[in-house]
């Protein structure tokens, strides 16, 4: 009978060990990661953005983090208030589309082959382009594109 507790005993206290280790490397992990409002993704082709910056927390990080990202894209009506769900498509000068995505958050970055892009933004029915975008290597472009303000807001 003591043989039978003791294995179950030491397998207990090896599975709760295991536990604690899987819970304290969970939280490294987690910490680790961006806030939970900044999103970070790659195209089809693999090409890396991330977007977000809804509050100076995670408009910090993005600036941190952000440091290799050559498009920098930000989102504002002319009263200086930043908006989100931008509906955001960006095409290569053969007019391939690069990325088509609904971006939550006011900032949005991207690393993109050097090269010239078409950029499309929708927000509130309103499309703001930017034509014949050029990206140079080791070089970083910051555009910002502004609405009018929403009528009653």
């Amino acid at each position: 009978m003591v043989d039978r507790i003791q294995p179950i005993k030491v397998a207990g206290w090896a599975a709760i060990t295991a536990l604690a280790l899987l819970a304290r490397f969970a939280t490294v992990a987690l910490s680790a990661e961006a806030p939970i409002g900044i999103v970070k993704g790659q195209t089809e082709k693999g090409i890396s953005y991330m977007f977000g910056g809804i509050g100076s927390e995670e408009r910090e990080l993005m600036k941190k983090e952000g440091k290799d990202y050559n498009l920098r894209l930000a989102f504002a009506q002319k009263t200086g208030q930043y908006v989100a769900d931008v509906g955001l498509v960006i095409e290569d000068a053969k007019r391939t589309q690069i990325l088509s995505i609904t971006v939550s958050g006011p900032w949005f970055f991207i690393k993109l082959p050097e090269g010239t892009y078409n950029v499309k933004a929708t927000y509130a029915g309103k499309t703001r382009e930017i034509k014949n975008l050029k990206l140079e290597k080791d070089r970083q472009v910051s555009r910002t594109l502004v609405w009018e303000p929403e009528k009653g807001g």
